[in-house]
């Protein structure tokens, strides 16, 4: 059987399928089930930084103990999502003692300044790497995407300094140059990229004249944005790649490793079987490497990679092309 051993942020993994954050990587419980069921690592729910806000405003105040915070419209009232701060570290803490495969903290970022105090208890708490979930939603007019990018470089800069665990970020696909970013933020001190972030997309509710937040679950159409992206960067920076978004089966997962993604991370699967559906991703894995006559992760990881001879843009074109005229009927 093929080897499924690979090698993600300079961590060694049993397996390159990591367990992305979601409720099931929520409570140590469940983490030892995914680690049962054969994850080669896991990741945290995101920690957001408007709970390191709340958490500071509460503690900042005498009567913490009986405080009602007031909220109004527009506010979060994120006082009992992860259960704070404090009961993150200490679910670090748990992990890391109950579980043998790396644990990795996620960390929602918005500003450069948020993290670097907290990112050392992370550290001191266990975390084998930090996942940084960065966000920014440019609605400015004045403000160019090159000082949007500026921000992603501070802050991944700010918790790279900090941090004596590998830092790796997890991008959205919406940047007009890709591979230059990555190049800063490698730069920066990032160890990898995870691609890519899927963004909540609102919906309109026609009855109550209402926007409406939406977050579905991915499926393996959205599988070749990943694929895309993993083959252009992979042999054009340093950093570890891992594919988020559209994983379900063993084949997809061989998929992004051919494509060049170091590891596979799966959620969405996951929420609606269970996490026994790992060992099945996991035997069909082994199995697509097996049947193509690979007889590692390792050594398929990058083989359909385009490599960084100058002529990626015109090999998408040209594949762009083939499949207009392949709609078309013409081959």
């Amino acid at each position: 059987m093929a080897d499924l051993s690979t090698t993600y942020l300079g961590l060694e993994l049993r397996s390159p399928l990591v367990a992305s954050p979601s409720p099931l990587t929520g409570s140590l419980e469940r983490l030892v089930e995914l680690e049962d069921a054969g994850a080669g690592a896991v990741v945290l729910p995101s920690l957001f930084e408007e709970q390191l806000a709340l958490d500071e405003e509460l503690s900042a105040r005498a009567d913490t103990a009986n405080l009602m915070v007031p909220r109004g419209r527009g506010q979060l009232d994120l006082e009992d999502y992860n259960a704070g701060p404090a009961a993150y570290l200490r679910l670090v803490q748990r992990a890391r003692r109950r579980l043998t495969i790396p644990v990795i903290a996620s960390l929602n970022c918005a500003r450069p300044s948020a993290w670097p105090e907290f990112t050392r208890a992370l550290v001191a708490a266990g975390a084998d790497a930090l996942e940084l979930n960065v966000h920014l939603l440019s609605a400015d007019r004045e403000r160019p995407a090159s000082a949007i990018e500026d921000q992603y470089v501070e802050i991944v800069a700010g918790v790279a300094e900090a941090a004596t665990v590998p830092v790796a970020v997890k991008l959205a696909p919406f940047f007009t140059a890709p591979v230059h970013l990555a190049a800063r933020l490698e730069a920066a001190g990032a160890a990898g990229l995870v691609l890519f972030h899927r963004l909540h997309e609102p919906d309109v509710d026609l009855a109550a004249r209402a926007i409406r937040p939406r977050l579905e679950r991915s499926t393996p159409a959205e599988l070749g944005l990943r694929l895309r992206w993993l083959g252009i960067l992979r042999d054009q920076v340093g950093l570890s790649l891992a594919a988020t978004g559209g994983i379900w089966r063993g084949e997809d997962a061989a998929k992004a490793i051919l494509a060049g993604a170091d590891v596979t991370m799966v959620a969405s699967v996951l929420l609606e079987r269970g996490p026994h559906a790992l060992a099945v991703i996991s035997a069909a894995l082994e199995e697509t490497l097996d049947v193509a006559g690979v007889g590692s992760v390792r050594a398929a990881r990058g083989l359909l990679s385009l490599d960084a001879d100058g002529a990626t843009a015109s090999v998408e074109r040209a594949a762009y092309l083939q499949a207009l005229l392949g709609a078309a009927g013409r081959t």
